[in-house]
């Protein structure tokens, strides 16, 4: 057999590499000629588009809990932030502090609750109970209908922050025990979730259960439950604990919880700031102490 190339061979082949290079520069311009919404457009003319679409009247979203507000320079539209602490820290209660503040601040929250009823919720506001909206029924496992339950509360009530609580109450549990195909559920909804936020210009908070085990140390982002993906698709962490105490009154030396609680913002995807407060649950409210834990 003959192995040698002819020259027909090389004719062929130079033939075909040119059409190939025809119908590629055909292409090209038909892309030069593209006017569609996803065209490729230089930085300079999409800040002109940012700025033009930015609205003049908008504020920064405040915590109005100082430290917190200077760490990360408040929250922004399109932001998913996930809020975890281990069972019994505080994270619903925090939750209802910034649901408070924001209210003060004119803005409307949406609460989607799947843990607790309305009225056990409700007892754990202050006394006055902030105006804030949430769904007369909650759908657990879709997010369709969570989708569409935001669109209302836009459009009724320019309902701009909303809250989860939390997140496995919107994921098929169906998976749970295909420890790889829930963690890329988890993935899925965290993706969603991220989409939602940035679609319609919202600020989520999703509340995020930790692993059982708990250590002694400070929790990290490797103590979110469940899947990686928690943390990576989330533009800010914030892991609550609260503090330790022996029960020294009954002398059995078991460790209690006590009213103060340490914030810690471990992932700031905005500025970079990360750090912990430290604050003090009194009366279903969080304060925010000075190193003297002087309220």
């Amino acid at each position: 057999m003959d192995d040698k190339i002819t020259i027909n061979d090389l004719l062929n082949r130079t033939e075909k590499e040119l059409n190939e290079i025809e119908t590629k520069n055909k292409a090209y311009g038909l892309f030069s000629d593209y006017d569609g919404d996803d065209k490729v457009i230089s930085s300079l003319e999409m800040q002109k588009i940012i700025i033009a679409n930015r609205d003049p009247n908008e504020k920064k979203i405040l915590t109005k809990i100082p430290k917190i507000d200077w760490l990360i320079d408040g929250f922004r539209p399109g932001q998913l932030v996930v809020v975890s602490a281990p069972t019994r820290h505080g994270k619903t209660s925090f939750c209802q502090t910034l649901t408070e503040n924001f209210g003060e601040q004119g803005l409307n929250c949406l609460w989607f609750e799947f843990e607790v009823g309305a009225d056990d919720f409700f007892q754990k506001f202050r006394k006055q109970i902030p105006i804030f909206y949430l769904p007369k029924v909650n759908v657990q496992n879709s997010l369709i209908w969570l989708e569409t339950r935001i669109m209302e509360g836009i459009a009724k009530f320019g309902s701009r922050i909303i809250f989860i609580d939390h997140l496995h109450y919107i994921i098929d549990m169906a998976n749970k025990g295909h420890s790889n195909n829930f963690s890329l559920a988890v993935g899925v909804v965290m993706r969603e979730l991220k989409r939602m936020a940035i679609k319609h210009g919202i600020v989520m908070f999703l509340v995020v259960h930790m692993k059982k085990k708990f250590k002694d140390e400070a929790p990290d982002l490797d103590d979110l439950r469940d899947s990686s993906f928690v943390a990576q698709e989330a533009d800010i962490v914030l892991l609550l604990t609260r503090g330790q105490t022996k029960d020294t009154d009954n002398y059995v030396g078991k460790k209690i919880l006590t009213n103060e609680v340490a914030i810690a913002v471990e992932k700031n995807r905005r500025t970079g700031k990360m750090g912990s407060v430290k604050l003090i649950y009194k009366d279903n409210y969080h304060y925010e102490l000075d190193e003297n834990h002087e309220q």
